[in-house]
């Protein structure tokens, strides 16, 4: 995969550890807009492979309320850690008018952030419990 990680990160206002994105254009919604996210199940058959297709479960367009706070989440995502682990539920958000690219999130297994970018770069991140319970409210 691309990039893993970005550069060693940065920490927050708070003292947290973040992972640096590199440039302004490494965000992968810069512009704003309506966020659509899809969540989905893998069958145990897909489950490891390369690209796991999933089954649709719910998604939706994501209120401005509730979007903010999943963004500071991924921006703020730390490198991934290793693990093998595979998911069985992922979910992708991608802008709404169909500009940009998307965010894969595993809400299980390793819990890891793919990101692609539009500066081109990949960038693989470590999600958490928060991240995916954020993801995964039906409201």
């Amino acid at each position: 995969m691309g990039h893993a990680g970005g550069g060693g990160g940065h920490r927050d206002r708070a003292g947290r550890r973040t992972r640096e994105w590199g440039t302004p254009g490494d965000d992968p919604f810069p512009a704003g807009g309506e966020v659509r996210l899809c969540v989905y199940r893998v069958p145990a058959s897909e489950q490891g492979t390369a690209k796991p297709a999933g089954e649709f479960e719910h998604g939706g367009i994501l209120r401005s309320d509730r979007w903010a706070p999943i963004a500071t989440a991924v921006l703020a995502a730390g490198p991934a850690e290793r693990c093998s682990a595979p998911a069985g539920r992922f979910a992708v958000l991608r802008r709404a008018d169909g500009l940009g690219v998307g965010i894969y999130v595993e809400l299980d297994g390793c819990q890891r952030i793919l990101t692609l970018t539009l500066t081109g770069r990949t960038v693989l991140a470590q999600g958490n419990a928060e991240l995916v319970e954020l993801l995964d409210s039906q409201d």
